[in-house]
């Protein structure tokens, strides 16, 4: 420990009383939270899944493009042959 760190005490630990009706609501409670994040989960993988099918789809698309032209640029074989003669 350094001469500029002070030490950090631990909190004094209340004992804290709960009854089973106050359980019962914390835990109604975080069962909401629980089921809220969940709901939130299930939209961001549907969102991407959706973003990754489009990705997938222009992916596609650019490679059907890209052979396209490599093909327009290619003379056929029998115009090069013809030429040598």
């Amino acid at each position: 420990m350094s001469k500029d760190e002070t030490p950090v005490e631990a909190p004094a630990q209340e004992n804290i009383t709960v009854t089973a009706e106050q359980l019962l609501d914390l835990l109604k409670g975080a069962e909401i939270v629980a089921a809220d994040r969940l709901v939130i989960l299930r939209v961001m993988e549907g969102f991407f899944n959706s973003i990754d099918q489009a990705r997938t789809r222009l992916l596609s698309d650019i490679q059907e493009i890209n052979n396209s032209i490599a093909h327009r640029d290619t003379p056929p074989n029998d115009t090069v042959a013809s030429e040598e003669e």
